[in-house]
């Protein structure tokens, strides 16, 4: 199961940080299984399955709402940072 901090029971949890590091920690595994699959959309559903069940949602959400911009970032061999920025999910 992959981990995301400020997750475990942090209730003063910034929602825009937890949105970033999701984001982030997301597109990290989504890049390091995407070579090896060219099939985003499962590698994809892959890693948000592998999150805890209630950020799961919001990793399927994310990959849905933004797969076009992911793909691309992905293939432009962007930073997770530097996506995640781009698709206004974390801050400059």
């Amino acid at each position: 199961m992959l981990t995301v901090p400020g997750t475990q029971g942090d209730a003063g949890q910034d929602p825009g940080e937890l949105r970033c590091a999701i984001c982030k920690k997301v597109l990290k595994k989504l890049k390091s299984l995407v070579p090896n699959t060219h099939n985003t959309v499962g590698a994809a559903r892959k890693v948000c399955s592998l999150l805890p069940r209630d950020i799961s949602e919001r990793c399927h959400n994310l990959v849905n709402r933004y797969l076009e911009p992911i793909e691309a970032g992905l293939m432009q061999d962007e930073e997770p940072a530097s996506i995640c920025t781009n698709l206004r999910w974390c801050q400059p």
